[in-house]
């Protein structure tokens, strides 16, 4: 039993939480900005600035760590052409969060999540 670490649990299971955050993930980092349960948002948000903190040090092993947690090679290219050069003097902070009203449907907090920085982003 590990104390006195947080974890979110999502109610689909190990596997489907894990692939649940990749996917969010990788529709952040793609589109730059999102909307969605504040729950998810705060997992989200943690997780990406571990992300960046990688990709800062672009050293073989923070590649190969990337490569695992995104799975998708498109995505790393847009985070180590677009995302990393914007934040290059930043150390911490690369994500806002705003809260916005609740769900009609069934009261849950929404929260939008998006880069500190304006970043432009490549089209194909």
């Amino acid at each position: 039993m590990k104390h006195r670490i947080k974890t979110v649990k999502f109610k689909y299971g190990k596997d489907a939480n894990k692939m649940l955050v990749r996917n969010l993930l990788k529709s952040f980092i793609g589109s730059g900005k999102m909307t969605t349960t504040e729950k998810k948002i705060k997992v989200v948000k943690k997780e990406i600035e571990k992300l960046v903190q990688l990709a800062k040090k672009n050293t073989e092993a923070s590649r190969v760590s990337l490569k695992k947690r995104l799975a998708d090679r498109k995505v790393e290219e847009i985070l180590f052409k677009n995302i990393v050069p914007a934040f290059k003097e930043k150390v911490s902070g690369f994500t806002t969060l705003t809260h916005l009203v609740q769900r009609d449907s069934d009261g849950a907090s929404i929260a939008r999540l998006q880069w500190s920085v304006a970043i432009v982003l490549d089209k194909p």
